[in-house]
């Protein structure tokens, strides 16, 4: 239960841009930043979107059903905007720069290059650790008259962020005795990417068996899935269940208490690729010549992060290399 695929976060080489590994699932997320005017009905709120998108060639279903990449990209932008806003790990309140005047506008996008299972773990923490490696310009007021400082004039400032809510999925497997028999086995992905079975929660009530993590094949055969929101303080921030059959508030806390060590391990696998980052383009800075600008990362730009020679999925009549994704 506690084995999960290998992770690994990057971030850069432009502000606001990170690329999640989950196994073979790959995301990629960026933050693009605009000073505007807020709306009129909300002069105290900044503005902030969230938008995931899945090319077609992440994995077979999606490349042969339009109609599939569709739902499945509409239903992945829902649950990770829930996520993110029913934690308030994003204030509007923390965008303003002056109330009714000038407000941050944030545009959070994800693109999941290659789906091999769980690409909503993986999209919430594209999304998180883009915001918090994104930066913003320092403004200065004097006044009437608001000054937006460029990168090169004063020091870029942090993304306001309450704290680090991580999406910890657990795929659900009810009882089934002509299929498990008395103990019931279900193979999970160890951190050293080999498939792997044994025996899950202990034999509570309901016997349902839970696994940590799941692959593509995982996701297709298990009756329903759990999300737990669970922050790096330790904190559950939500718990949302899809399907399945009842389940105990044992069984919940035992999940949670799992997704507690997954959610700090990946808070500190951000810390660590945030600071590499930082210090890759500190080192950057001292030796351009050229001034920074800003916005770092704008729509429709193309991100060069992630680059393979070989195609993920070869099957026939459909041949897909990852190369310049436009988002």
């Amino acid at each position: 239960l506690g084995s999960a695929r290998k992770t690994n976060i990057t971030c850069g080489p432009e502000n606001g841009t990170a690329h999640v590994e989950l196994g073979e699932t790959h995301a990629l997320g960026s933050v693009y930043i605009e000073a505007v005017k807020p709306n009129d009905d909300r002069p105290d709120e900044g503005l902030y979107s969230i938008h995931v998108q899945v090319t077609p060639g992440t994995s077979e279903r999606t490349a042969t059903d339009p109609g599939l990449l569709r739902d499945l990209n509409v239903d992945l932008t829902r649950r990770v905007e829930r996520i993110i806003r029913s934690t308030r790990a994003i204030s509007p309140d923390d965008l303003v720069v002056i109330s009714g005047k000038l407000v941050w506008s944030l545009r959070i996008e994800v693109l999941i290059m290659n789906d091999a299972g769980n690409a909503l773990d993986a999209a919430v923490i594209a999304a998180i650790v883009a915001v918090k490696h994104a930066r913003r310009p320092d403004v200065s007021i004097c006044g009437t008259d608001i000054t937006v400082h460029d990168f090169a004039e004063r020091e870029a400032l942090p993304l306001p962020l309450s704290h680090t809510p991580i999406a910890v999925t657990f795929a659900i497997f009810s009882p089934n005795p002509e299929r498990d028999g008395d103990v019931g086995v279900v193979g999970v992905v160890g951190l050293d990417g080999i498939k792997k079975t044994g025996p899950f929660l202990s034999q509570s009530l309901g016997k349902e068996r839970f696994a940590l993590d799941p692959c593509l094949e995982e996701e297709r055969c298990c009756d329903g899935s759990m999300i737990i929101t669970i922050n790096s303080h330790g904190e559950v921030c939500g718990v949302h269940k899809l399907g399945g059959s009842s389940i105990t508030g044992m069984q919940i806390m035992e999940c949670a208490a799992i997704a507690t060590t997954r959610a700090r391990a990946i808070c500190e696998s951000m810390d660590e690729a945030i600071l590499k980052s930082t210090k890759y383009e500190s080192q950057r800075a001292k030796s351009a010549t050229s001034k920074a600008s800003w916005p770092a990362v704008k729509p429709n730009d193309r991100l060069m992060m992630f680059s393979s020679t070989k195609p993920y999925h070869t099957y026939e009549g459909v041949n897909l290399e990852c190369r310049q994704v436009p988002i």
